[in-house]
């Protein structure tokens, strides 16, 4: 863990409790080469505001696509999924926009990412109106509220049998991360297959510096695209 004034303490405990070593945040590969040129995941608000010299790494497509599906309201947040990525919301997004030479990635980023004070909580997808009647907590308290023991939703009733204790109650439960992400807290990005790998390791030649660094973080790991397992 990192020591920083800007850190929660108390959700800092909580993570060490429970164990939580990844938090996941998904993108498309084109996206990804914009993230290595900001040095940092931008929220959809700031995305708005790149200049040129950014731009063209931005898939504009897929940025109209998230906005037609998130309701959150969020837009100076970046909204990630702890120690599995939110499986379902990222095949909503392929299903509607499916490109062979632009696919999937998921990001695997420090746990410590959300003890950043002001990082918000939501027991399930943040854009769903159970969510919001629950309410979006910040703090320890707020982390807490995403395990427990039973969780209902207009998608059925999920509760922690069998469920390992690092893994939120509702597969879609979120955590929104103020401001933005530098790339420093990247532990690693896993992409589907070796074609998905090697597409965007094409589409890196073009990030001239640390590209060795960068090519060292990508991995490939199907399960992170599959159904979350309960152990």
């Amino acid at each position: 863990m990192y020591r920083d004034t800007k850190l929660d303490k108390a959700v800092l405990k909580e993570i060490e409790a429970r164990g939580i070593r990844h938090i996941y945040h998904f993108t498309t590969t084109l996206n990804l080469v914009n993230i290595f040129r900001a040095k940092r995941i931008l929220n959809r608000q700031a995305l708005d505001g790149v200049d040129d010299s950014l731009s063209q790494g931005i898939n504009a497509e897929v940025l109209a696509l998230m906005d037609e599906h998130r309701f959150d309201g969020y837009r100076s947040h970046v909204n990630v999924s702890i120690e599995h990525p939110n499986i379902y919301l990222m095949e909503r997004y392929k299903k509607d926009y499916d490109d062979p030479f632009n696919d999937w990635c998921v990001i695997d980023l420090r746990a410590e990412v959300i003890a950043l004070k002001g990082t918000l909580f939501s027991i399930s997808n943040a854009a769903s109106s159970y969510a919001h009647k629950q309410g979006i907590k910040e703090g320890d308290h707020g982390l807490i509220a995403l395990y427990q023991n039973e969780i209902k939703t207009a998608k059925g009733i999920f509760t922690r049998d069998g469920l390992d204790k690092r893994f939120p109650t509702d597969v879609q439960a979120e955590a929104l991360v103020p401001y933005g992400i530098p790339i420093g807290k990247i532990q690693r990005i896993s992409f589907r297959s070796e074609d998905s790998k090697a597409t965007a390791t094409a589409l890196f030649k073009g990030v001239s510096d640390n590209l060795e660094a960068y090519l060292s973080l990508f991995d490939v790991d199907e399960k992170l695209f599959g159904l979350r397992s309960r152990a």
